[in-house]
């Protein structure tokens, strides 16, 4: 068995991260460079994405439905502006027929957050820029499928927590 600690690793994507949210148990903590992101994002015709700075991403569990994660992503960059060109370039088509594209409540558009959509009915994903950083709310299940009613409502809610 191993035996001690691993020395966290923080970096300014990761101080901003929630340390909580209400309703969720805190994972884990890692962070994230613009090539994990692309990767991750399915993007592989580049290998780093315009001003990116650093990355955080923070894992929680929702207690009401243990089989579901939440995953909060901080990408900061070297100004608003290039966070903002990043968010347009991802906000996702209406053409896009696998994604279904839900209206936000005014609270959060008026926060510039991009449309609440949910890929395939397995991951709820909200997106928004914050300052010099452009965040991304997920939920999704590992083992099952997202209560998608619910992930829409949690989403809005966290977005009102951390936004």
């Amino acid at each position: 068995m191993i035996a001690g600690k691993i020395a966290a690793v923080s970096n300014d994507a990761i101080l901003q991260l929630p340390g909580t949210i209400s309703g969720t148990k805190l994972i884990g903590t890692v962070p994230v460079s613009d090539q994990e992101w692309l990767g991750t994002d399915g993007t592989y015709k580049r290998d780093s994405v315009a001003g990116y700075v650093d990355g955080g991403l923070r894992r929680f569990s929702i207690v009401s439905r243990p089989h579901e994660v939440v995953e909060v992503i901080f990408m900061g960059f070297r100004t608003s502006d290039d966070a903002k060109k990043y968010f347009d370039e991802r906000k996702p088509s209406a053409k896009d027929d696998t994604i279904e594209i839900v209206s936000l409540p005014k609270t959060l558009t008026d926060k510039g957050a991009n449309a609440l959509y949910v890929i395939k009915g397995e991951v709820a994903d909200l997106e928004a820029v914050k300052g010099n950083y452009m965040v991304d709310l997920a939920i999704f299940s590992p083992f099952g499928s997202v209560d998608k009613a619910a992930a829409e409502k949690d989403l809005a809610r966290m977005a009102e927590e951390i936004l």
